[in-house]
């Protein structure tokens, strides 16, 4: 199994304060539409951004919001948010896996873009719990970005299907994705 703290350390070289991690697989422009059309940005929420990486959704969130924190679990993606977002974002290093270093129901919404693909079937569901108790009821969880089985681009990632999430969550919506549809890639949505 891949070493994902050594394989962002080594793909952080490659990338700038200003650069999107992923540019050939989607725009921040589509994503926030996304998020905005489906469970809305507003300047009385308070966001987690978990797996922020270079922190560019963070940066593009923050004037639309209260407050903004951004957290990733590679130390090099820590490093160049903190870079790209100065002192108006919060960064911290955690691991979305284990417990995570909030108070239960802090955040109004909770975005988890492109992370789910590095993490475990399980810590899947240890994951989905941590995000929902650190969110308010009545919150959101947007899990973003994941890659379904057939578009699955490396055997040492992971790739889940709606099924696995109707599974452990009765609740949770598939909302196709709009700016990525060739990809086939989905959201799931999770009120508390």
């Amino acid at each position: 199994m891949i070493d994902w703290q050594e394989y962002w350390l080594n793909h952080q070289r490659s990338l700038s304060v200003t650069t999107n991690a992923r540019p050939n697989l989607y725009t921040y422009d589509g994503l926030i539409k996304d998020i905005e059309t489906n469970i809305g940005l507003n300047s009385n929420d308070i966001v987690l951004d978990s797996g922020c990486g270079t922190g560019e959704l963070s940066k593009i969130i923050r004037p639309k919001v209260k407050m903004v924190y951004a957290m990733d679990y590679s130390i090099s993606m820590v490093d160049l948010a903190e870079q790209n977002l100065g002192v108006e974002v919060p960064v911290i290093w955690s691991d979305v896996r284990q417990r995570l270093p909030f108070n239960n129901n802090k955040f109004s919404k909770t975005l988890c873009i492109a992370v789910l693909q590095y993490v475990s079937y399980d810590d899947k569901a240890n994951m989905i719990q941590e995000l929902m108790r650190i969110t308010v009821p009545g919150g959101y969880v947007f899990i973003g970005d994941i890659l379904p089985p057939e578009n699955k681009w490396r055997d040492d990632i992971y790739s889940y299907s709606l099924g696995d999430f109707q599974s452990l969550y009765k609740q949770a919506v598939s909302i196709p994705s709009s700016y990525e549809p060739e990809q086939g890639r989905f959201h799931i949505i999770i009120k508390k």
